[in-house]
């Protein structure tokens, strides 16, 4: 099964307002989850009363996103720079 990535507002946003070079090398890392949605993600971030995030550190991103299995879907929900201060 092929999966395909779609993004939430703010992803889109900070993708659109990225250098040329910098947004290929983030969609280039959208498309390594989607390649293989099985992934073990780096941490994961539990929400009371939702759904668990996964998220990836790709080069110099986390990347937080859910899988939707039954749409073959890789729903990316948030995009940040690797800053420790964002993980503590």
């Amino acid at each position: 099964m092929t999966f395909r990535y779609v993004l939430n507002e703010a992803p889109t946003e900070i993708l659109f307002a990225l250098k040329s070079s910098e947004r290929v090398t983030l969609i280039n890392a959208f498309r390594a989850i989607t390649d293989n949605p099985q992934r073990r993600p780096d941490f994961i971030l539990r929400q009371s009363g939702e759904r668990d995030l996964q998220v990836a550190k790709i080069g110099v991103w986390h990347i937080t996103y859910w899988v939707d299995h039954f749409a073959a879907e890789v729903r990316i929900h948030d995009v940040r720079r690797a800053d420790r201060k964002w993980l503590l």
